[in-house]
């Protein structure tokens, strides 16, 4: 099938670090929200449709997938599990991209390579991905505390209950009684 959409990972990567504040990209924001599914959401279905497979062929087409599957599919389809379902899929593509160094050969961004293992709910790809945060922030001579200490935090929460209890109604899975104590302090990420 052919694709419909004329987006190009150029484009992509345009819109979000040019076009798009950085104060934008982890803040609920109906309005922003509502852009990215018009911009974006025939290209989240062609993609998990595997209409694009050779954008994994570099690095801005990586980074392109991983954005449109693992950051805007939180926005465009915020609080439904559809939020979710592209996780192993960008995963996927973020270890093949990892695999074969583009996470170090793009200007910009990063980080976006390493966020699928932070949104896993595994804590094999949690491990792995303080490793990561940890090591950009070498790289990147940065102050390790404040760019791994999300990662960190993610990290605890699969430690202590296997999965992000926050996701649980959208997801339609019974909470625990530790659970349902964790989620009066804290809502989510």
């Amino acid at each position: 099938m052919e694709e419909k959409s004329k987006i190009t990972p150029k484009d992509v990567l345009s819109f979000w670090f040019e076009q798009t504040k950085e104060e934008q990209w982890f803040k609920k924001d109906d309005e922003f929200d509502r852009q990215l599914t018009v911009k974006f959401a025939e290209l989240h279905e062609e993609i998990i449709s595997d209409k694009r497979n050779v954008w994994m062929n570099d690095a801005n087409g990586c980074l392109a997938l991983i954005l449109v599957l693992d950051q805007f599919s939180r926005n465009m389809f915020r609080n439904t599990a559809k939020a979710f379902k592209s996780d192993k899929f960008s995963l996927k593509i973020a270890k093949l991209a990892i695999e074969n160094g583009f996470d170090k050969k793009v200007k910009q961004g990063r980080q976006f390579f390493y966020m699928p293992f932070m949104h896993s709910e595994s804590i094999k790809e949690q491990e792995k991905c303080v490793e990561l945060f940890t090591q950009l922030a070498k790289d990147e001579g940065k102050d390790i505390d404040s760019v791994i200490d999300y990662a960190v935090q993610h990290r605890h929460i699969i430690r202590k209950f296997q999965r992000f209890p926050h996701r649980n109604e959208i997801l339609k899975r019974e909470s625990t009684f530790s659970e349902k104590e964790f989620l009066k302090e804290n809502t989510g990420f």
